[in-house]
């Protein structure tokens, strides 16, 4: 069995696994599936990205700018 698999996290973290069994007579997706969610355990534990809050600010006019300055 083959399994390939691109991972976006919402933190930013991206990667990609790939996996190939050959396991005869039986089905190897749930044995797949258990290994995907440790490989994404210690990716995400291993990669504490921390990204800066984007703030919203007002938007202002030209003309709000220059009645400012």
């Amino acid at each position: 069995m083959n399994s390939v698999i691109i991972v976006e996290h919402p933190n930013g973290i991206k990667y990609i696994v790939c996996l190939m069994s050959n396991v005869l007579n039986k089905n190897s997706a749930g044995a797949h599936m258990y290994l995907a969610s440790k490989i994404d355990d210690i990716i995400d534990e291993a990669n504490p990205t921390v990204k800066p809050i984007i703030k919203e600010e007002e938007y202002k006019t030209d003309s709000e700018e220059e009645e400012n300055n």
